[in-house]
């Protein structure tokens, strides 16, 4: 359904990263954090794009599952950049629509600045790679309570997950 609304606001296809990361923005809570452990391990294994590279494609790559994963953390970065929520995706919409404009690199960096405030595109990743060095957490909300009874706290218990930083490892670095 994300991908026909984003083709009818912008009255054609947006690119393949905002596509896909924009429709894993509404998935649920499990799927998005697993898009984003994913997109950790890819970089780290140095399957990156970069975003210079990954902004401009309107086709789909070989390595798929890095657009998905990559294209939905930096789609969920933006939207936390620009104020979360309404707001930020408001400012998703308008970085992709001043981007879009062109598909060169200057209109990205263009659109990088005036929406986002960074001097380029570059910037813009240096500093979505450093937001990543923080470990996703979240509560896993598991009712581990055995039937029947309570834990011996006289609760449920919850898990806290994480995982590792990236390296910054990116390919296709033209």
């Amino acid at each position: 359904m994300t991908h026909t609304v984003l083709a009818h606001h912008f009255g054609r296809p947006v690119p393949r990263w905002a596509d896909e990361g924009g429709s894993v923005l509404s998935e649920n809570d499990e799927e998005r954090f697993n898009h984003d452990v994913r997109c950790r391990e890819l970089l780290n294994a140095g399957r990156g794009i970069r975003l210079r590279v990954l902004f401009r494609m309107t086709e789909y790559p070989k390595d798929m599952i890095v657009l998905y994963a990559q294209g939905y953390s930096v789609s969920a970065y933006l939207v936390k950049k620009g104020g979360d929520g309404k707001e930020g995706r408001g400012k998703l919409l308008q970085f992709l629509g001043a981007g879009m404009q062109g598909n060169t690199a200057e209109s990205w960096n263009a659109a990088a600045s005036r929406v986002y405030g960074f001097d380029s595109i570059d910037s813009l990743e240096e500093a979505w790679l450093t937001a990543l060095k923080t470990p996703p957490a979240r509560v896993a909300a598991r009712d581990t309570t055995p039937p029947g009874g309570l834990t011996s706290t006289g609760g449920t218990r919850t898990e806290l997950r994480s995982s590792a930083a990236p390296l910054c490892r990116c390919s296709n670095r033209r």
